[in-house]
């Protein structure tokens, strides 16, 4: 693996321990101003983790790289959920 995957890796490993750390905190607290900039940044990462899991999804497809589990090939089910 060479830097540029590593740090493609590292920063997709970070932003996921992040928002996992979200996910454990309230929203109770926030002013209603800040529940909706929460919304809209949240709204972002769905659009980004989308256009993000679509093309490592055709860089499995063009490499050949799919694995199959229980006889069905990772990116059949990872495609029904994102497709």
């Amino acid at each position: 693996m060479n830097g540029t995957a590593a740090t493609l890796l590292e920063t997709v490993t970070t932003v996921n321990e992040l928002l996992r750390s979200a996910l454990t905190q309230t929203d109770d607290l926030l002013t209603d101003e800040q529940l909706l900039e929460l919304g809209d940044l949240t709204e972002q990462f769905t659009a980004r983790t989308h256009a993000l899991t679509t093309r490592t999804l055709a860089s499995i497809e063009t490499r050949e790289a799919a694995q199959h589990v229980h006889g069905v090939r990772t990116t059949t089910w990872m495609r029904e959920r994102h497709g």
